[in-house]
């Protein structure tokens, strides 16, 4: 079963949290992988699986983050191994590059993590929620503070959907024989029999999202009130607090 992006029950600490302190989480862990390296973004990938361990998620969902963007992982290793390649020869590029593949490697990997994480811990559509009081201060932009984290929000959903369908397409050809291979005529006729209809998949489901959202009495700018009320509490700021700290703490020590 696909569970990439679907939200993981819990009643853990991150669990209760608001979904503003967060994002301000993930995005002090990203602006600490991306500007890290070496000691450093060891320790912040292990603080990557505490995060985790500490939401008492179970093993299986890092797994399945990292099987299902394996590709996304081992193409840009294998690029960054092979290039630039050393005059003496493939043992020597292999032994230069290897430090700086394997960290990017690693960056990739705990970003994906750190993503995958914040849609385990929270609702969507309680991260929309959040999204849209974090959007506030842009309303004089845009005429509603809801439409576009109410699309961000559908685009997460949709993910996880989008993924399952794909397994049940590709699961399906592959009982009719259809199989991908290294030779052109078997790839052209596996994007033919999957990816049209995964595309054709996803128009369905828009189409009848669009429906229920206008039987529902959805118009583009109007103020609707949340289904879930969200307020900012004690623990929320004090992990604001040390996420701001960190990552001002780390662009101090980079100039």
């Amino acid at each position: 079963m696909n569970l990439i992006g679907i939200y993981y029950p819990g009643r853990s600490f991150w669990h209760r949290l608001d979904p503003r302190s967060k994002l301000a989480v993930v995005l002090a862990m990203m602006f600490l992988l991306l500007a890290s390296r070496g000691i450093k973004l060891g320790l912040i990938c292990i603080l990557t699986f505490l995060l985790y361990r500490s939401a008492n998620l179970p093993w299986r969902l890092e797994l399945e983050v990292i099987k299902k963007f394996k590709w996304l992982l081992l193409i840009p290793l294998a690029v960054n191994l092979a290039i630039p390649f050393h005059p003496d020869g493939w043992h020597r590029t292999l032994a230069v590059n290897s430090p700086a593949a394997l960290n990017i490697g690693l960056r990739l990997a705990a970003i994906l993590l750190v993503a995958g994480w914040l849609s385990y811990v929270t609702k969507p559509m309680t991260l929309v929620e959040g999204i849209a009081k974090m959007w506030r201060p842009f309303k004089s932009i845009r005429k509603s503070g809801f439409d576009i984290p109410l699309m961000m929000g559908l685009v997460v959903r949709f993910i996880p959907e989008l993924l399952a369908e794909s397994e049940n397409i590709t699961v399906a050809q592959r009982i009719r024989g259809i199989k991908p291979g290294l030779r052109l005529k078997n790839s052209l006729s596996w994007i033919k029999s999957t990816i049209i209809p995964i595309f054709l998949a996803a128009i369905r489901k828009a189409v009848a999202l669009a429906t229920a959202m206008e039987a529902r009495g959805y118009r583009p700018g109007m103020e609707r009130s949340p289904i879930e009320e969200i307020n900012l509490k004690f623990p929320d700021y004090l992990v604001i607090g040390i996420a701001v700290s960190l990552i001002v703490g780390h662009t101090i020590q980079l100039f």
